[in-house]
Formats: structure tokens, sequence, C-alpha cells
């Protein structure tokens, strides 16, 4: 029997932590001869926090309350130097905006993708959007994309007329195939291999909040292992629940400092 592990992290969005756990007690108790599922859930909220109730099901949950903002990636690092990560074939870092398609486990336990893949990128429809968000970057960014994002982000009233302008032009709607290779999923839920953390660790993002997906691909690219997209394995996103209330200022400052990151640790040599 495989196992799964789903890291998710929740801020302040405890109606939807609880329909997102109940989507994976659904989709678990499916699939529950093929695949073992844990959930570690990171409770950042640091302010006004509500008690978690878990319904029961075929999941062992385990809550980490840390009552303390960590960052996304900052509160999936300390749960996983809290538990034993080796144990998994697969490892899941997740949003809670989101609704897991109730057979998508049985697809996950399905999966032979050998040893050289270690991101596998599900089907995630955007609700509010009305695409799916994967693939997410087909191919890598150039230092000079990633150096204009940052300006862009510098000054927020760039930010604001590329929003107004050409971002609404921009082409969404393809389909891709299953087994589609490519260099970046999107970060709201993004599956991790037992290869992943043999050949890169534990992932040490730095950044508070985003670029998360360039940092794993770029891991990914370094250590020659594949970004597969797998729509077999399919979500509903809610999108920006849990920072759809962060100020404007932040967002922008945050964005900065993760392209600031990710162009001096893989760029600085091109």
């Amino acid at each position: 029997m495989k196992r799964l592990a789903i890291y998710c992290v929740n801020y302040a969005s405890y109606g939807e932590l609880v329909s997102f756990l109940s989507s994976v007690q659904e989709a678990a108790q499916k699939a529950k001869e093929v695949l073992a599922v844990d959930v570690f859930v990171a409770d950042n909220t640091d302010k006004d926090a509500e008690p978690i109730h878990v319904e029961k099901g075929v999941c062992a949950i385990r809550i980490f309350l840390f009552h303390e903002n960590l960052g996304y990636m900052g509160a999936v690092q300390r749960m996983m130097a809290l538990t034993d990560i080796s144990i998994y074939d697969y490892v899941a870092i997740s949003n809670v905006d989101l609704i897991l398609d109730k057979d998508s486990l049985l697809a996950m336990a399905d999966l032979d993708l050998g040893n050289n893949v270690g991101w596998i990128a599900p089907r995630l429809f955007s609700a509010q959007l009305g695409y799916d968000r994967n693939p997410s970057v087909l191919l890598r960014y150039s230092k000079r994309h990633l150096q204009l994002l940052r300006l862009m982000f510098s000054y927020p009233w760039i930010c604001v007329m590329y929003k107004k302008t050409f971002y609404k032009r921009k082409k969404f709607h393809r389909t891709y195939r299953e087994g589609l290779r490519f260099y970046a999923g999107h970060g709201s839920f993004m599956i991790l291999t037992r290869e992943y953390f043999n050949r890169c660790g534990i992932p040490a993002y730095p950044v508070f909040l985003f670029g998360e997906e360039l940092y794993l691909a770029e891991k990914c690219k370094s250590n020659g292992l594949s970004v597969v997209y797998c729509p077999s394995i399919s979500l509903w996103d809610k999108e920006h629940v849990s920072i759809g209330g962060l100020r404007k200022p932040a967002y922008y400052c945050y964005n900065v400092s993760a392209l600031s990151y990710i162009l001096e640790t893989f760029y600085s040599s091109e």
C-alpha cells in the first residue's frame, strides 16, 4: 500500500479548512485499500484563532496550533521537521481553499511515473477564473523576465496598469495531455514524490510568501527531476481565501522579496 502525506496551511480560513478536510476524507475512503493518507494542518492564525473541528474518517489528522504567521512554506517546513517524511510515497503541500475530487486519490495510487519525476501537478480548476491553473509555467523564465516582474511589483502602479491591459488579453483556455513534462506547477496544491526528497531534501524556502513554485521547479531542474501534469488528480480551487485580506503594500513587498531570492539563488551566474 502506498502512503500520502498532505501538509496544509490555514490562516483564518476555518470554513474552507473544514470543507477541504471533508473532501480529503471522502477521497481517502474510496482509496483506502490502496492508499493510506495522513493529514497535517498548520494553523498560522495569529489573531482570533478558532477551534478546529475534525470529522472522523480513514485519514489520520494532526493539528499544529502554531498561532503564529510563519508564512506558507515556513509552516510546512516546521511541520516536516516535526514528522517523518521518509515513510511517504507522495507528499502534498496545500492551501485549504480547495476541494479534492472524490476519485483523485484512487488515481494517485495508480500512478507509475518512474524514478525521474519529482513533482506531480494535478488538474486545479479555478472556480473564479473558469480554467485549469495547471500547467502553470510551461518553460523556465528568463532572467530578464523575472527582473521585469520584480520591477513591476516594486512600482505598484505598473502592476495595476498591466492587469488592466495586457493581463486581460492573455489566453488561458488550453487543454494539455496527461503526462506532459513542463517547468512549474501551480502552488496551491503541489505533490512531491519520494524521489524529490531523496535528491533535494526537505524544502528550505526562506521567503514568507509567493515564489514557492519557482523554488521547487529550480530544485527539480538542478537535480534531474521532471514536473508532470496529471489531470486525473483533480481539485477545485476557490482561490485567494487566505491571502484575500492581504494588504496591497504587503502583497507587493512579498512578491519583490520572492523574486529577489529566486534571482539571487538560481540566476546569479547567468
